[in-house]
């Protein structure tokens, strides 16, 4: 192998590394499973602040920042209500669609 070759083979290792070193400080934030019975008492007991529903998927933030995922039924027309009444920001999100490369 050349020594151009082996420079270029040198700075791809190098470069590959501190991809993953870097990824390794800027980790995504913890979101936890919550079942959604467990979700809607703590809607009740004001302990949601937050809320974005897209499709059967909820991501919900508390007061204290932390994030939950909750899987729902999209027929219960009481929840819309539920989060308004007890002062939860609520946002609509459009479902993600896989893309045909993807799939």
């Amino acid at each position: 192998m050349s020594d151009m070759g082996k420079n270029l083979l040198l700075w791809l290792i190098i470069a590959a590394v501190l991809m993953v070193i870097f990824q390794s400080f800027n980790p995504e934030p913890k979101q936890t499973q919550m079942s959604y019975s467990e979700f809607m008492k703590q809607v009740h007991m004001g302990s949601i602040r937050k809320a974005d529903i897209q499709g059967e998927k909820i991501t919900a933030e508390d007061g204290s920042g932390n994030t939950y995922t909750i899987i729902w039924s999209e027929n219960d027309q009481k929840l819309q209500d539920d989060l308004l009444n007890n002062n939860v920001e609520v946002n609509f999100m459009a479902e993600e669609k896989q893309s045909i490369w993807s799939q």
